[in-house]
């Protein structure tokens, strides 16, 4: 007879992962030491994320003090910074990533609009910038004073970068005229005009020796240059391979937005999908072993909700298929045979139905809706059999625990709570968000625990640790401690120890005897009123 899994009543948060990126450049510096160890430098909202690369861990934070930055570039000794920002002012720092702090040097102007990108130069000594202007200024960052000043372009500098041969003292920049410009810093002309692309550039690169020059473009295209003669040697048109088969291919079908995926068991069947549009339907066959989709089609679509599908849920012996609509109605779909067929509905819901979960081992499913309730039903005779109440606002996410006989649920409200499936209580409630919670999994561990992850739109992604087993062991401990001093309190009692008897009653807070106490100490008795 297998033995009923362990209940549980308790999570602990062990880490926490803030956001650190919202896009942009990405600039990295690895240890010339040992080639491992080193951080990255990114835009995080209005300021710069300065990151370790190997842990994640955020080492500081450059402030941006209300001027949000628009272009930065790191010294190829990792020990300075450029940035420039919405006032057209470029400000010089010093990092120290070992004791994780920046200090602000210097900070000059000079261009007349925005700057939109930096470089440093492979000395460390100059830095380069792009502007919407037209130009491209290059600066001594030690005096903080312009050396040159190219015009040129008849748009919007976007990009700038060094020849990576520190002596060439060669800038390459790139407009929104589409033209990629060589400037000289010893004559301050422009000895070379790279002309291909018919979309903006949008980057430059060189190859190790620096005698190969890269371009690529809006155009999809890459065009590889002599670093020499600036003479085009070859144009690659850009396309995305599978690595397995280098193929691609499509699952058609759909006519709006895709919102809800889920697969079998095996993950080999078939796939149901669901839409904006409404239709539901399973897609497939595809092959597990090899993770190639071998011609994969529509195996059979119905319309079967009057709004949105928001999720889909698929039986654990792959013969039911559950929808949750927009429309506040579960839908309940047979899979015999490939194609879909309707076999009951479930109505309860007093608002969008958000997510939809089937139990590993029951004829039930959960779900959860815009009305802040969790419903658990029966996919026999689609029934409801529990409703469980306790979020504010909606449910997002549902998730079974304990071989079916717990219930995880994520709302709008930020909050996670633990649910017994039988008897509707409440065992536990996270809190750590400060917004909704849409990601919600669970592992179990080696150790036979459970490791929850949560992520929220506040770009928050909680790690949480089962703590049950120390919970009880805590409990028991405090149950025999008290019992402990219960005794202790009989014994001073009996022994007249007054004194040491108040403080064991205060303790305990047994107000009969905390009474009995006091009337033995006071001269006058006591009258309760």
């Amino acid at each position: 007879m297998a033995s009923q899994p362990t209940l549980l009543a308790k999570f602990q948060e062990v880490a926490r992962h803030t956001r650190i990126y919202t896009g942009g450049k990405v600039v990295t510096h690895v240890s010339a030491v040992d080639g491992a160890h080193g951080f990255f430098v990114c835009a995080c909202g209005p300021e710069l994320n300065v990151v370790d690369i190997t842990t994640g861990r955020l080492l500081l934070v450059v402030p941006c003090d209300e001027d949000d930055f628009t272009a930065f570039a790191l010294a190829p000794s990792g020990t300075e910074l450029v940035t420039a920002g919405r006032s057209r002012q470029l400000r010089s720092w010093v990092l120290d990533v070992g004791v994780t702090t920046c200090e602000f040097t210097r900070v000059w102007k000079a261009h007349k609009m925005p700057v939109m990108d930096l470089a440093y130069d492979a000395s460390g000594r100059f830095v380069a910038s792009g502007s919407a202007d037209s130009t491209a200024m290059v600066f001594d960052v030690a005096k903080g004073i312009a050396t040159h000043v190219f015009r040129g372009h008849t748009g919007v500098v976007h990009l700038v970068r060094f020849h990576p041969d520190a002596s060439r003292l060669h800038l390459y920049t790139s407009g929104a005229d589409n033209g990629v410009r060589v400037w000289d810093l010893r004559s301050r002309a422009c000895v070379a005009e790279l002309k291909s692309h018919v979309g903006l550039p949008t980057a430059i690169a060189f190859s190790a020796d620096g005698a190969t020059i890269l371009t690529a473009g809006r155009d999809q295209l890459v065009n590889v240059w002599n670093a020499a003669t600036y003479s085009l040697t070859t144009s690659i048109a850009v396309k995305l391979f599978d690595t397995h088969d280098m193929g691609c291919r499509l699952l058609f079908g759909h006519t709006d937005v895709v919102l809800a995926l889920d697969s079998t068991a095996a993950g080999r069947k078939s796939a149901a999908a669901a839409g904006a549009a409404g239709p539901a339907g399973p897609a497939g066959p595809t092959s597990g072993a090899e993770l190639e989709v071998v011609r994969a089609r529509a195996m059979s679509t119905v319309l079967g909700h009057t709004k949105e599908v928001n999720a889909v849920a698929m039986a654990p012996n792959d013969r039911l298929a559950v929808s949750a609509s927009q429309d506040r109605t579960l839908k309940v779909w047979s899979l015999e045979g490939g194609a879909l067929k309707e076999v009951g509905v479930l109505k309860g819901h007093k608002r969008a139905v958000w997510c939809v979960s089937f139990s590993p081992v029951d004829k039930a499913v959960a779900s959860g809706g815009g009305d802040a309730s969790v419903k658990i039903w029966s996919v026999s005779d689609f029934s409801c059999l529990r409703t469980l109440e306790g979020h504010s606002s909606s449910v997002l996410r549902i998730l079974w625990l304990s071989s079916g006989l717990q219930l995880l649920s994520s709302g709008s409200d930020g909050l996670i709570k633990l649910w017994s499936a039988k008897n509707s209580e409440c065992a536990c409630t996270l809190d750590a968000h400060e917004d909704k919670v849409w990601a919600l999994d669970a592992l179990e561990t080696a150790a036979g625990g459970v490791e929850l992850w949560s992520g929220s739109a506040d770009s928050l992604l909680v790690r949480w640790k089962d703590c049950t087993f120390e919970a009880q062991q805590e409990t028991v401990a405090a149950r025999e401690l008290q019992l402990q001093q219960e005794s202790q309190l009989q014994i001073a009692m009996h022994a007249q120890q007054f004194d040491e008897a108040l403080k064991l009653a205060l303790r305990l807070g047994h107000p009969r005897a905390l009474r009995t106490v006091l009337e033995r100490l006071l001269p006058l008795p006591l009258v309760c009123t």
